[in-house]
């Protein structure tokens, strides 16, 4: 028996034979609400920058979106706090006991200092989580508002730093960037690179709700490491996944591809693309395949469930087939599909056209977006299509001639990232308001409302 429930579905069931054309196929990802008492508690650590360009509101906010985390902490639950500015160090020990009043003292203790070691943060909260045993879940919420200055300073190194992190400790990083100073893509890569969260936050009163949900993201985990291997039957030329999530190459058949954890109710749709090569018919016209069609991919997925006796591994195995047709008018269309395959292309055209800003070509990258938004009004209306359009307008206006393109850029990567990857899951909060139609809003608690209230039992 699967714990999750996954659905399996072309765009087209049958192509036209003998010509190569490409198929997507969408898969759905539900996990059931899971009620009741936690099997296992959750480590979480918070690595704020404290650095000289976080004075005043905003290092005021970090600290109020903190001490929100200790009051919602569970009984069990491990918590830790590092800060950094040219130096790291740890505010607070990871651990499951809490002496809240004096936690909340030292929170309130931070004041800002110099530039900003990032990687120095992010590696001091590593080593507090590494030493918990494995299996257990847990996070890191990196936030800055600045560039890599200090310590080490290349991107590639401190990603690959933190793509470690996940693969010898499980730990997931989630990223935080504020005000308009911040490297959006390397932010945005290292929550890329670990399955956590990438949020851009213009307002300093932002940030206790994000701080919020990502703790109940990580107190709601139910699946966790979910991976899709992807093995070509012989007529796919090629595989890839429309979105962001991790690509691993096992051989030239197959690949891999990293979802990462799912929190209770949550779901989610992912979109594989195949590049199909022609499909032969036989000299009688009838296709050369068995009669429910030609094998395309064996799929397989893999993810960990957490019980009270530890994790438990599920294995699920598919078989995905198209049907070969001598007849155009014989083509299968499934039109539940279609609307997720345009929310990813209108996705990968954001990403197209902000490389094309970036280089200078404004002209191209609207005229980029405007195609992508002409191919939309030929596809029957749907609340995904009304997604997509949202995100290419969105798009369009950070584009124009005049607008404050630094910050829109950070605004249109955020986005972008929550449209792309298609999950009710509630871990985001986007300041334009402009949430896709699939995603789940649950209620703000009241414990958020007011910072004084510090009484409230988590």
């Amino acid at each position: 028996m699967t714990f999750m429930k996954n659905t399996l579905q072309l765009d087209y069931p049958a192509i036209l034979a003998n010509t190569a054309r490409p198929v997507h196929l969408a898969i759905t990802f539900e996990t059931p609400e899971v009620t009741g008492a936690r099997p296992q508690p959750v480590a979480f650590v918070a690595v704020v920058d404290r650095s000289g360009s976080m004075q005043g509101e905003p290092l005021t906010a970090a600290k109020r979106a903190t001490r929100t985390v200790v009051r919602n902490l569970r009984k069990g639950d491990y918590f830790g706090l590092v800060v950094f500015d040219d130096q790291a160090r740890t505010l607070v020990p990871l651990a499951d006991t809490r002496d809240e009043m004096t936690v909340m003292k030292s929170i309130d203790q931070i004041g800002s200092g110099g530039s900003t070691n990032l990687a120095g943060g992010w590696a001091l909260g590593r080593d507090l989580l590494s030493a918990l045993p494995a299996g257990f879940p847990r996070k890191l919420l990196l936030l800055t508002d600045g560039e890599l200055n200090v310590g080490v300073v290349e991107p590639e190194l401190v990603k690959k730093m933190v793509a470690m992190g996940l693969e010898k400790n499980g730990l997931r990083t989630s990223c935080l960037g504020f005000g308009d100073n911040y490297n959006e893509d390397l932010l945005e890569a290292l929550a890329n690179a670990t399955g956590g969260g990438f949020h851009n936050a213009r307002k300093p009163d932002s940030l206790p709700e994000i701080f919020r949900k990502e703790l109940d993201g990580l107190q709601s985990i139910v699946v966790q490491n979910l991976r899709v291997r992807v093995r070509s039957c012989g007529f796919v030329d090629r595989i890839s996944m429309m979105g962001e999530y991790p690509e691993l190459t096992l051989d030239e058949k197959t690949k891999e591809y990293a979802l990462g954890d799912f929190v209770s109710g949550e779901r989610r749709v992912a979109v594989l693309a195949l590049d199909v090569l022609p499909i032969p018919l036989g000299a009688d016209g009838r296709a050369t395949a068995t009669w429910d069609g030609e094998d395309l991919v064996m799929l397989e997925i893999r993810y960990d469930t957490i019980t009270p006796g530890g994790l438990v591994t599920h294995v699920e195995a598919h078989r995905v087939k198209v049907l070969p047709v001598q007849s155009a008018g014989d083509v299968q269309v499934n039109t539940d599909v279609l609307p997720w395959v345009s929310l990813q292309s209108a996705s990968a055209a954001v990403e197209r056209a902000l490389r094309a800003r970036d280089e200078g070509n404004a002209e191209q990258a609207r005229a980029i977006v405007q195609k992508e938004i002409d191919g939309l009004a030929t596809l029957p209306a749907s609340d995904l299509l009304v997604d997509a359009r949202r995100l290419l307008d969105s798009t369009l206006r950070a584009l124009e001639d005049g607008a404050d393109y630094n910050s829109g850029r950070k605004m249109m990567r955020s986005m972008n990232r929550y449209f792309s990857k298609g999950s009710s899951a509630d871990d985001a909060v986007l300041e334009t308001g402009q949430w896709p139609s699939f995603k789940s809003q649950k209620p703000k608690p009241a414990s958020d409302q007011a910072d004084q209230d510090r009484n409230v039992e988590p």
